[in-house]
């Protein structure tokens, strides 16, 4: 016996069979997710594949369908040749081989790539037996989604939204068996508005095609949506918003794909696609930004004011040029030489960080950082003449010189060491003992690569 990905139980097939791989005789075991093959002779090779890098398997047919599809002369549905079915054996016993679609993960790198294999035996009802198996595991797999809602953004990055949808996600999508319901949009908050009043039956998760904007407008509908079934008042800062069920996609085709890359590891089109089918997730956090007792948004990667939100504003102008807008926008910026008044206010924890809120149950990160506080801890009160009662640094001192640093780097790359001194009287630390990621609301698992 064996378990799935949501611990029920299945039967675990065992198979052992010889096959022709690559004009090669090849023994091939599958046991408990594996598929092992090695070669007879010399020179000897082996080779393992998990299931759960199997993108679809499917019969190899012949030049003339009319050989091994009957239903091509007999008038059969086309529904009764796929593999998971099987219910008409007559179909499948012409099949003399079959080919694995699956992915694999470059070595040096996290970009995925589409490969395959041919198994050939003599033995039709092999054939069947093999594909059959193979097919229902696969299905076993409930995380993988079926059906996706799809925004494709075609005026995004560099207008190609549209073709890479068309020419490098729908085939894979297709070949997986995923069904898709595809929305292109039109005009900003198009995706956004239509999670707000779309149904959601029979969808299993929602993908957008487009850049970080794309992204941004997907999680704060599907948030915004979740709150409002659930009764929840979105303008009220301190509400705790409930997860959404639905998982969120990005293939990236914007201009900087900031939020594809944090995901994947890259911004590769194919790598998204894959771990997308896969059923691959991770959890986001999300921070929301009000004003006046009014929800503004959600934002996940940036949110800017002064020189960076001038920038970004003053670039949509200009979505012609593509990513160089932002070098363009940024240039006009520098040299406008305007000044942002503004005030800094910061919640800060004054206790111990290795016994801080931590952002989910074991986390890799927090562990680290649990380990690495107290070493610091330890050493930092073995040492002597350093006028401090405890080993370790209050909070607001390493805010204070975080925020100096991060100042003086500010003010030497704008060329305006002069002011620092001014900018620094107007910065006030507000020291209130509790950590802001008590506040920040919880987002939806977010399908990617990792």
């Amino acid at each position: 016996m064996s378990e799935t990905e949501d611990n029920v139980q299945i039967c675990d097939p065992v198979l052992l069979n010889s096959f022709i791989i690559k004009n090669k005789r090849c023994r091939v075991y599958f046991h408990r997710g594996r598929l092992i093959w090695e070669t007879d002779g010399s020179p000897y090779n082996r080779y393992t594949l998990l299931l759960a890098d199997v993108i679809a398997v499917d019969y190899v047919h012949s030049t003339d369908k009319t050989l091994c599809c009957p239903s091509e002369s007999q008038g059969y549905n086309q529904e009764e040749s796929k593999p998971a079915g099987d219910s008409n054996p007559g179909l499948s016993q012409r099949h003399t081989s079959f080919i694995i679609h699956y992915g694999v993960r470059g070595r040096n790198n996290n970009k995925w790539r589409h490969h395959t294999v041919t198994m050939n035996h003599t033995d039709p009802r092999q054939i069947a037996s093999w594909v059959k198996t193979i097919h229902n595991y696969i299905n076993s797999f409930t995380k993988r989604p079926k059906r996706i809602m799809v925004f494709v953004n075609p005026y995004g990055g560099k207008k190609k939204g549209l073709q890479i949808y068309e020419k490098r996600v729908k085939p894979l999508f297709e070949l997986a068996g995923v069904h898709t319901t595809i929305t292109i949009t039109q005009s900003a908050n198009h995706a956004r508005d239509t999670l707000l009043t779309c149904s959601f039956d029979n969808i299993d998760a929602i993908t957008c095609v487009g850049g970080d904007g794309t992204f941004a407008e997907v999680f704060n509908g599907l948030v915004l949506r979740t709150a409002k079934d659930k009764g929840i008042d979105q303008n009220d800062p301190e509400a705790i918003l409930p997860t959404p069920s639905l998982r969120v996609g990005i293939i990236p085709a914007g201009s900087t794909d900031t939020m594809a890359y944090c995901f994947h590891g890259t911004t590769d089109v194919q790598t998204a696609v894959l771990l997308i089918i896969f059923g691959d997730s991770v959890g986001l956090d999300l921070c929301s930004v009000h004003s006046n007792a009014t929800l503004l948004r959600y934002y996940s990667s940036v949110i800017s004011y002064g020189y960076l939100g001038d920038v970004v504003r003053d670039s949509e102008k200009f979505r012609w040029m593509g990513p160089k807008r932002y070098d363009y926008s940024g240039f006009k910026k520098f040299f406008a030489n305007v000044g942002y008044d503004g005030e800094v206010s910061l919640l800060s924890d004054s206790s111990d960080p290795s016994k801080g809120p931590k952002c989910k149950d074991n986390c890799e990160r927090c562990n680290k950082n649990q380990h690495k506080g107290q070493s610091i801890k330890e050493a930092s009160a073995g040492v002597s003449g350093t006028g401090m009662d405890t080993g370790v640094t209050d909070a607001s001192t390493c805010t204070s010189v975080s925020i100096v640093l991060c100042l003086f780097h500010l003010a030497s790359e704008m060329g305006r060491r002069a002011s620092l001194s001014r900018l620094l009287e107007e910065v006030r630390v507000s020291e209130e003992g509790q950590s802001c990621a008590d506040k920040w609301p919880k987002s939806p698992e977010v399908s990617r690569a990792v």
